[in-house]
């Protein structure tokens, strides 16, 4: 092969090594955020966020992203109306999933108990306390737990709580999911978006 053409490989091997490069560096920053919750952030500032789908709104950390999953639902569970999550940490944690279902019964009993089933569904699912939780507006239930993800030698333990409700038939399960090394950071977080909650149906 003539020099000519090796010197027109070296510009794409360089920028090959580069993003590799980058690559690793991100992982090596995500692992790190992991394992160190001191280098996790509380959040600061929040913003009102509207969900037309899912008929209700509440006030979010400013500087987190939201998506309303839209009549399509998320890959196809149509119950899963949006997700709210930070962008500072690894895996989108800490999160927000909120679903929404129709009861003709009206019960708030039957709300919980779709909700706890929901949770349920994690593949290591850890309940530590179910109890009444009423906000200003709206009677409720908190629903505390812990979900293991990932396999042994990256294990992930997440802390939730799970906020039941019902207005005019329309029952809601709102998941404030964290990892358990930033838990300490996101409660006071979590707490005040449950008081935010304002439904629209």
């Amino acid at each position: 092969m003539k020099k000519g053409k090796i010197s027109i490989f070296i510009p794409i091997i360089v920028v090959i090594i580069l993003a590799a490069l980058g690559c690793f560096i991100l992982v090596l920053v995500n692992l790190y955020k992991l394992f160190n919750p001191d280098q996790y952030i509380a959040p600061s500032g929040t913003t009102t966020y509207n969900s037309t789908f899912g008929h209700f709104a509440l006030n979010i950390p400013a500087t987190w992203a939201y998506l309303d999953s839209g009549p399509r639902g998320n890959q196809h569970d149509m119950e899963e109306v949006s997700l709210i999550h930070s962008l500072s940490s690894p895996y989108l944690n800490p999160q927000v999933t909120i679903l929404r279902k129709d009861f003709i019964s009206g019960k708030l009993e039957d709300v919980v108990n779709w909700g706890i089933a929901r949770a349920q569904g994690h593949e290591i699912y850890q309940q530590l306390s179910i109890e009444p939780y009423n906000t200003q507006n709206y009677a409720g239930y908190l629903n505390t737990y812990n979900t293991i993800l990932g396999p042994p030698w990256l294990e992930r333990v997440n802390e939730c709580m799970d906020w039941y409700t019902i207005d005019k038939q329309v029952g809601y399960s709102f998941q404030f999911c964290a990892l358990k090394v930033y838990w300490p950071c996101v409660k006071t977080t979590f707490d005040e978006m449950i008081n935010s909650i304002e439904l629209r149906n």
